[in-house]
């Protein structure tokens, strides 16, 4: 009777949220690419929230609160989708979590509150609305990264902790802790293969991502983090290009100005910050070279011998691998009026700690460092590892006149021409992004790099774009 009575609160629960996503998906079609991606699964331990393939949920928990709530069940589910096509839980900050899931739910409120998903009258309200006045105000239509950092900033650990509470809509722990166990009821998948027959329903599939495939935390099975996260920024580009091909059937019936909001925070998640370590490490593979490769270093035949004939070793021949080095190499630092001084020289600071760090950089090196505004300003040439060190122990800053993108290109183009390089394997660019672009490509590969700006940069077809935060320079 207890086994019976569970997988009816199981089936009414999944109704329940079925029901609030349908809804949403009516009154806001454009949302089609994101609300249909979660699985429904009880769970004796999560009483509402997701691992990006699953929505966890405690049935007794979602019957009461649709009990005393009807619009608050719609309410959450929105909340928990949206963090994910903003992509929140995959730059989780693990070692400051509490900041992170404010700023997550702060971004995520914002958006609910434009699309009229007002919470339930309370005495909270007052400083509910303070918060996020305070927050528009320091931070704009910015990223959940500039949210984050000015919570760090603004408010101490114990006040975020109380603050946290007002906002908190979802469980975030399947964020930072991907193994935890969950309760399947028989009924609530039911409901889902039969909810696959009627409009709507049967999305999951049509967008990659197959429930079993997808699972990251049920049963212990394998965690595939990266995929899930590739499979939601598909649906944020989709959802964003679904808003933006103007007002038609699918958003007529939007409510307030959800759609406006969104599309701020969307092309904040396209062009999403990178790891500036793992791309530079990418970009500034250059040359092959070969090298001893200890870890193919037969250490049997070593005892055999010393065990057969004491004092005689026996050691195979020697294995080598191909390892990729650094040969010739610009970094163009802009040093307009426009770019912060200070990020300039932790920029600087960074990319050579990074380079001198990898086992691909060579002892022997031609790396060019150009500081431009309007012109050339400054050309040091590198050769090797100690000049390297020395010269971002001692670097200064030269210019802070007008932007212009295309001296560099022009000095290195001569520089060619005339032998002191023989090529150039990449040229790195660091700059706030206004000023002129080169129209004719040059013959090597350039990555233009900003430090997180909210107004989109354009650069030309034949250049990189990377996005990096700058607290990642401190």
């Amino acid at each position: 009777m207890g086994v019976n009575n569970q997988e009816k609160k199981c089936h009414l629960a999944s109704q329940v949220l079925r029901a609030c996503r349908n809804q949403l998906f009516f009154e806001h079609r454009f949302l089609e690419q994101a609300l249909f991606r979660f699985r429904l699964q009880a769970s004796d331990e999560i009483w509402f929230g997701s691992d990006g393939s699953s929505l966890f949920f405690q049935p007794e928990w979602i019957l009461e609160q649709y009990r005393t709530d009807k619009t608050g069940i719609t309410r959450r589910y929105l909340h928990t989708v949206l963090h994910f096509l903003y992509l929140h839980p995959f730059f989780a900050a693990a070692d400051e979590q509490i900041y992170w899931d404010l700023a997550a739910d702060l971004c995520v409120e914002k958006v609910l509150q434009a699309g009229g998903f007002v919470l339930p009258q309370s005495p909270d309200d007052v400083l509910r609305g303070t918060v996020l006045g305070e927050m528009e105000n320091a931070c704009g239509s910015g990223s959940v990264r500039n949210v984050f950092l000015y919570l760090r900033k603004r408010y101490s650990y114990r006040e975020v902790l109380e603050l946290a509470a007002l906002f908190r809509l979802d469980d975030h722990r399947l964020w930072y802790a991907r193994n935890i166990q969950s309760e399947t009821c028989d009924s609530v998948d039911t409901e889902l293969s039969e909810a696959e027959s009627e409009p709507g329903g049967g999305r999951e599939g049509d967008f990659g991502t197959g429930r079993t495939e997808r699972s990251l935390s049920v049963n212990g099975n394998e965690v595939r983090w990266q995929e899930v996260r590739q499979s939601w920024k598909d649906a944020a580009e989709r959802t964003l290009m679904n808003i933006q091909a103007g007002p038609d059937a699918s958003t007529e019936s939007q409510r307030g100005d959800m759609a406006g909001e969104m599309v701020k925070n969307l092309q904040l998640t396209a062009r999403e910050t990178c790891d500036y370590r793992l791309f530079l490490k990418k970009f500034a593979v250059m040359e092959e070279a070969m090298q001893l490769d200890h870890e193919e270093f037969d250490y049997i035949y070593y005892t055999l011998g010393l065990n057969l004939y004491k004092k005689v070793p026996l050691i195979e021949p020697l294995e080598y691998k191909e390892v990729q080095v650094i040969r010739e190499f610009v970094i163009v630092i802009d040093t307009s009026g426009s770019c912060d001084g200070e990020l300039v020289e932790r920029f600087l600071i960074k990319t050579c700690n990074i380079l001198r760090q990898t086992e691909r950089f060579s002892r022997k090196v031609n790396i060019h460092v150009i500081q431009c505004d309007c012109a050339i300003q400054d050309d040091v040439k590198i050769t090797s590892l100690e000049a390297l060190e020395q010269y971002t122990g001692q670097f200064t800053i030269k210019g802070l006149g007008g932007t212009d993108f295309r001296p560099p290109f022009h000095y290195v183009n001569r520089m060619l021409e005339n032998g002191e390089m023989n090529r150039v394997d990449g040229l790195l660019y660091f700059t706030d992004g206004d000023g002129i672009f080169p129209v004719k490509p040059p013959k090597y590969k350039t990555a233009f790099v900003f430090v997180d700006k909210e107004n989109e940069i354009k650069v030309p077809a034949w250049a990189m774009k990377v996005y990096i935060d700058e607290e990642e320079l401190r």
